[in-house]
């Protein structure tokens, strides 16, 4: 499950997915991702993330949108491998 900084629906891996490739479309494009706090705290098999982010996306003419936030993440060690299970992102304003 994910819920995302702008409100809206939660979404499940299908509707990432489709927001992803919706994304791509738009022309804009990843230019900088920084996660500059971190906790991790281990249950088991589980990891719970907290987190602060900053991403920067440029648009065709050049024009920078940059969008700060704070994030809980979850991850479950599945056959061995960690599984990204879901997340809660909101934002905060721009540093």
């Amino acid at each position: 499950m994910a819920i995302n900084w702008d409100g809206g629906t939660w979404e499940d891996r299908d509707m990432v997915l489709q927001g992803m490739s919706e994304f791509a479309g738009t022309g804009l494009k990843l230019t900088s991702l920084e996660f500059p706090d971190n906790v991790f705290q281990k249950y088991g098999e589980t990891i719970i993330l907290y987190t602060t982010f900053r991403v920067v996306l440029a648009s065709g003419d050049g024009s920078k949108q940059t969008i700060s936030g704070r994030g809980t993440e979850v991850f479950v060690k599945r056959r061995g491998r960690w599984i990204h299970t879901g997340w809660h992102l909101d934002r905060t304003p721009a540093a």
